[in-house]
């Protein structure tokens, strides 16, 4: 059979684009059973831990041709052809894959980045990209010339030909908001209505931007609450879900059944069956999947013990931007190899459902003369559409590189997890402040019983910070990911720093919360050794984003 194919040469282009889309995903869902919601939202065969089914897709001009390769069960393009699969004097392209995955084009090309939007892989994605037909044709025209006679294409231009065509003829498979805003654009000029010129009209705008960005996390709530409807805990949490994509245009299922196209189908959840294939047939679970930054360990800082750290660790993800990390040159952290960057954030739990990106940028100060030293300059990468079963749910170290050093970043994205906002106040006290330093731990396990540990204060004498009866601990973090599986287990060690007298005790010991849940709230109490101090814990649990 003959691949799909689309001329972007064809009069009526907008009517013939709408129909290419509607043929490809018929020939894209899953035929044992093609539908999530009655003749709409398209569900795709379940995403393969190594991908063994590919459709190519032939885009024309009247110039020329490319071809583009797709998996079948998630849509990520592994690569490109500049010309047509018959031509042997083409070549295939192929994305570059993190971790020394195997190329899977035989004789492919690899290009020098990844097939993401994230970090260094096709470049910034936002709501101002330009679409329509006119950057189509540049594209296709421009990526068929790519490898022909000794002729390249540099890797920033290669990427926004790449990213034009994934957006048009990929996005627009699995989400009917994007064809909404593209076809329109996709007009011949001869056309009765030819395609809108006007550079505003001509961007890819918010909505259709947050859709690209949460498909995965759209995909698995729809299909949440395909599978659990009748569980009240399920759809009250799910009912929140929905009203935080407000920016995708989504608040309810029936908006999320519409915005999808083609739902993606990841298998987690079958490790974890609670309920018969025939009530649960989609593997789902309740629980989020979630990112949790462990700890950024400091390995090496230009040869120097101490060094005073400062700069910037971002989380991007599909909900937004980040900090985990920030200091500025005037508010140095100082620290020796084999110690941990003090984390600050995130203020929110990072999405792991779709792709995310760590970005460090951290400094050394020099106080001589000389600039600045590069400690880490550099990015961890999550390809959620090449990743593993495996690979989620098991905690993962990467070396950051920079020029004068490097850190060690551990973190982990667990596959069914809740939200715990964690809120500490002093309930007693045996002065009006104290004068608090120590630390609080939060630990939590995976479901194999490793355990998972974060620092949610970590504070020395000389940095005290003073705190009222009745007030909160500025905890430098305050979000913890919790697998559903796992009891939350918060250690304190607080002591309050006295001038002249003896340092009291505060809190010693542990509060416990058994079970995470997917709403509520939990409380405890921890005292001291002296019976004036004790301090109070609330837990807010949630499954949501804000």
């Amino acid at each position: 059979m003959d691949p799909p194919s689309f001329d972007m040469s064809m009069k009526e282009a907008e009517r013939s684009f709408r129909q290419f889309i509607t043929d490809v995903r018929a020939m894209l869902r899953d035929p044992a059973r093609p539908f999530v919601v009655q003749d709409g939202a398209g569900r795709l065969p379940a995403q393969e831990d190594i991908p063994t089914r590919f459709l190519d897709l032939v885009l024309r001009t009247d110039e020329h041709a490319i071809t583009l390769r797709l998996r079948m069960d998630n849509l990520y393009v592994v690569g490109f052809r500049n010309g047509v699969v018959e031509d042997p004097a083409t070549t295939w392209f192929e994305f570059r894959l993190e971790d020394g995955r195997q190329r899977v084009i035989t004789d492919s090309t690899l290009l020098g980045f990844g097939g993401n939007y994230q970090g260094a892989g096709l470049g910034t994605l936002d709501e101002n990209v330009q679409v329509g037909r006119d950057v189509v044709v540049s594209a296709i025209n421009t990526l068929a010339t790519h490898g022909n006679n000794g002729s390249t294409i540099d890797d920033a231009s290669l990427k926004v030909f790449l990213r034009t065509l994934i957006i048009h003829f990929i996005e627009t498979l699995r989400l009917n908001g994007v064809v909404e805003r593209v076809a329109g654009l996709m007009a011949h000029p001869e056309d009765p209505a030819p395609p809108s010129t006007s550079h505003e009209n001509n961007l890819l705008g918010p909505v259709a931007y947050h859709l690209i960005q949460n498909w995965s996390r759209i995909s698995t709530d729809l299909l949440l609450a395909a599978n659990d409807s009748q569980q009240p805990t399920v759809t009250d949490a799910l009912a929140r879900r929905f009203q935080s994509l407000a920016a995708a245009g989504i608040h309810n299922y029936l908006e999320a059944a519409q915005a999808l196209g083609l739902v993606l189908l990841k298998t987690h959840g079958a490790r974890r069956q609670r309920r018969s294939l025939e009530d649960n047939p989609d593997h789902v679970v309740a629980g989020l999947t979630l990112v949790e930054v462990i700890e950024v360990i400091v390995r090496r800082i230009d040869d120097e013990s101490p060094g005073d750290l400062y700069g910037s660790i971002t989380v991007d993800d599909g909900v937004g931007s980040e900090q985990v990390f920030s200091r500025d040159r005037n508010d140095i952290q100082s620290v020796s190899p084999g110690e941990q960057a003090q984390l600050t954030g995130p203020a929110r739990a990072i999405s792991g459902y779709d792709d995310f990106a760590l970005n460090f940028n951290l400094m050394d100060r020099d106080s001589d003369l000389s600039p600045d030293d590069h400690v880490s300059n550099g990015a961890l990468l999550w390809n959620s559409r090449m990743a593993t079963n495996e690979e989620y749910d098991a905690i993962h170290s990467r070396i950051i590189h920079g020029v004068d050093g490097h850190v060690e970043l551990r973190f982990v994205a667990m596959t069914d997890a809740a939200v715990a906002k964690v809120e500490v106040v002093v309930l007693d006290s045996s002065e009006d402040a104290l004068d608090v330093y120590g630390t609080v731990t939060a630990t939590t396990s995976l479901e194999d019983g490793t355990q998972v540990a974060i620092k949610l204060f970590d504070v020395t004498p000389e940095h005290s910070v003073a705190v009222g009866r009745g007030s909160a601990v500025p905890l430098h973090r305050k979000v913890v990911a919790v697998p559903l599986c796992s009891s939350l287990q918060l250690g304190f060690s607080l002591q309050d720093w006295n001038h002249l007298s003896a340092n009291e005790q505060i809190a010693d010991g542990t509060v416990t919360f058994e079970t995470a849940r997917l709403t509520g709230e939990d409380r405890g109490e921890v005292g001291g050794n002296n019976g004036r101090n004790r301090i109070s814990v609330q837990l807010t649990w949630s499954t949501w984003f804000d």
